[in-house]
């Protein structure tokens, strides 16, 4: 499937990462929008039912920011 849940954070991850590596680059600012990619993608499934394991090898609990009923349901 093309669009899968999230890629429209790859707008701001693959541009950032991609500029890191560029010699005049502006190195601080690349790594500020990757952090801000990388932390919208977790908030917008946090919201979902399915949830988010954030701490997944330590364990398999699934984080979610509202109950269950209130989730914003993706395919």
């Amino acid at each position: 499937e093309l669009f899968f849940n999230g890629w429209w954070t790859l707008f701001i991850i693959v541009p950032c990462f991609c500029g890191l590596f560029k010699p005049d680059g502006a190195k601080v600012g690349n790594l500020i929008g990757i952090a801000i990619g990388i932390f919208s993608h977790l908030f917008m499934d946090m919201l979902n039912p399915m949830g988010v394991p954030l701490f997944l090898p330590i364990t398999r609990r699934k984080f979610r920011l509202l109950p269950k009923k209130l989730c914003i349901k993706t395919r």
